[in-house]
């Protein structure tokens, strides 16, 4: 994949680069068991948090169209998650109130590196009696528990050195359109029909999404002013290329959410689309880096 890097630091390739804050090396080890479970936690957790299946499965799916782990920041007021790919070319920022749980307990700031999977195959069992998912640390013996109905994993915890603890960059964003989930899915679907790249254009009046194959085959879907809830583009037109995977993947996640998806960019710049989900208890940010090598369409 020949996408750029996100962030504001130069290399000889491409124009953005995320500094990440967490070095990447070291052994993980995970270790992990079923057990049935005890419907009274034990005293001394760190950390108590009990979640709709669904509010977890939707995360999940959106962060694993780019890593397989995470770190999950628990503080006394919220969850924040943020993740960055090995190509460092896409990143998505998550932040989740308490308002959003059934009932969050931290008693003080902590940091817990889990696996993706683990967490969707515990959601996904939830069907059973549709209980709600419990997550809890305990730090005596330094587990990472997820519980569901009678059911409790318990799992190493991933060495938070191995997982990447990226910074927000600074974006410059030179358009802004608020479009319905539903038209992003639409347009990433048909472009992948014939094309891996999407070149996203917005001028006063309209967004477009083009994809091509040489001069064969060209697949574009185009929604004038009157179709999305807003467009503002400076200086008449805004155009970059970005990796059509990244955007189809998370495009299927987001086109059933009630509120518009917020598309920032600027010409040859990061893509940037925020969405709010869990009632507006849960914000989300997503950012792709311009692909460098698409020439002209």
């Amino acid at each position: 994949m020949n996408s750029g890097k996100l962030g504001l630091q130069m290399n000889q390739r491409h124009e953005y680069a995320l500094v990440l804050s967490a070095a990447t090396s070291g052994e993980n080890t995970d270790q992990e068991h079923y057990e049935p479970y005890t419907q009274h936690p034990p005293k001394g957790l760190l950390v108590k948090v009990i979640a709709e299946p669904e509010l977890l499965r939707f995360v999940v799916d959106v962060l694993r169209n780019i890593v397989d782990e995470v770190l999950l920041k628990f503080d006394e007021e919220r969850l924040t998650i943020s993740s960055v790919d090995a190509s460092v070319a896409a990143m998505a920022h998550i932040v989740i109130d308490q308002e959003a749980f059934e009932a969050f307990e931290v008693e003080e700031p902590i940091t817990i590196g889990v696996r993706l999977e683990h967490l969707k195959e515990v959601s996904s069992l939830s069907g059973y009696d549709e209980s709600m998912v419990t997550l809890t640390h305990d730090p005596a013996v330094g587990l990472f528990n997820m519980a569901v109905g009678s059911l409790l994993r318990k799992t190493t915890p991933v060495n938070e050195n191995n997982i990447p603890n990226p910074q927000i960059p600074k974006i410059p964003s030179s358009a802004t359109v608020a479009l319905n989930g539903k038209q992003l899915a639409h347009a990433m679907k048909a472009v992948s029909l014939v094309s891996d790249n999407v070149e996203i254009t917005v001028k006063e009046n309209e967004i477009s999404f083009l994809g091509n194959r040489g001069n064969e085959d060209r697949m574009e879907v185009t929604y004038s002013s009157d179709e999305v809830e807003k467009i503002e583009c400076d200086d008449g037109m805004q155009r970059s290329t970005y990796t059509v995977g990244y955007l189809n993947g998370m495009s299927r996640q987001l086109e059933t959410l009630p509120n518009d998806l917020i598309f920032s960019i600027s010409t040859e710049a990061p893509l940037k689309v925020e969405f709010v989900f869990a009632d507006e208890a849960g914000t989300g940010l997503f950012l792709l880096a311009p692909r460098q090598d698409h020439g002209t369409y």
